[in-house]
C-alpha cells in the first residue's frame, strides 16, 4: 500500500484542479494503492481521478465529487461518502462494508462484485446503476431512486426497501420469481412476458427452477428443449 503525506496529497489535488480545467496544465490525479484511511477529503474534486485498489477505510469524502473516477478493488469500510457525486464511476470489486452513501449520486455508476454489506444508500440516486452480483445483505435502501437499476443476481431478501423507488415493484417481482408453483401455470405466451419483465433480477438458480418446473410438468421433450436453449440464451445476454 502505497502511503502519502499530507502535503504529497495536497499537491496531487492542487494539480488534479488545474488538470480538471485544462488537460495541459496539470495532472490527473494519480492515487492508485494510496492508503488514504481517515483521511479528510471533504468537498474535494476527483473527477476521473485514479483510484485504483486504494484504501478510503473511515475516511470522510461527504460532498466530493468523484464523476467518473477510477475505484475499482478500492476499499471503503466505513467511510463517510454521504451526498458524494458518482456520477459514472467504476466501483467494481469495492469493499463497502457498512459505508455512508446517503444522498449519493450514483446514476450509471458500476458496482458490479461489490460487498455492500450494512451500507447505507438511503435517498441515494441509482437510477441505470449497474449493482449486478452485489452482495446487499442488510444494506439500506430506503427512499432511494432505483428506476432502471440492474439488479442481476442479488439477493435482496434483507435489503431495507422502505419508500424506494419501486419498491412495491420490486418485491412482488422476487416473491413472483420466486413461486414455482405459479411459474409452472404459465402459458408460452405469459412465460415470455414474465422472463422478459423480470430477467434483470433472475438468478440463474432461479432460470434453473424454471427449467426443472417446466421440465416436472408434463410438457413435451420438444416444448422443454426449445424453452431451455431459450432460456440459457438469455442467460448468455445477461
Amino acid at each position: 500500500m502505497r502511503k502519502i503525506s499530507k502535503e504529497e496529497l495536497n499537491e496531487i489535488l492542487e494539480k488534479h484542479i488545474k488538470w480538471i480545467l485544462d488537460k495541459c496544465a496539470g495532472k490527473r490525479a494519480d492515487l492508485q494503492n494510496a492508503d488514504l484511511s481517515y483521511a479528510n477529503l471533504h468537498d474535494v474534486d476527483l473527477r476521473h481521478a485514479d483510484l485504483y485498489g486504494a484504501n478510503l477505510s473511515c475516511a470522510n469524502l461527504q460532498g466530493a465529487n468523484l464523476q467518473g473516477a477510477y475505484l475499482e478493488d478500492a476499499v471503503f469500510p466505513n467511510a463517510n461518502f454521504q451526498d458524494v457525486n458518482l456520477l459514472g464511476a467504476d466501483l467494481q470489486n469495492t469493499v463497502l462494508w457498512c459505508t455512508n452513501l446517503c444522498g449519493a449520486n450514483l446514476q450509471y455508476t458500476d458496482f458490479k462484485y461489490t460487498d455492500m454489506k450494512g451500507a447505507n444508500l438511503s435517498y441515494a440516486n441509482l437510477r441505470k446503476a449497474n449493482l449486478s452480483h452485489t452482495y446487499l445483505k442488510d444494506a439500506d435502501l430506503s427512499h432511494a431512486y432505483l428506476k432502471d437499476a440492474i439488479l442481476h443476481d442479488v439477493d435482496l431478501q434483507s435489503v431495507k426497501l422502505e419508500g424506494a423507488y419501486g419498491e412495491q415493484d420490486t418485491e412482488r417481482r422476487i416473491k413472483k420469481m420466486t413461486n414455482y408453483e405459479y411459474i409452472k401455470t404459465l402459458s408460452q405466451d405469459e412465460l415470455v412476458l414474465f422472463i422478459m419483465n423480470d430477467m434483470t433480477m433472475a438468478a440463474n438458480d432461479i432460470l434453473d427452477e424454471i427449467i426443472r418446473c417446466w421440465s416436472d410438468d408434463e410438457r413435451s421433450s420438444t416444448e422443454i428443449r426449445m424453452w431451455k436453449n431459450w432460456l440459457n440464451e438469455q442467460r448468455r445476454v445477461e
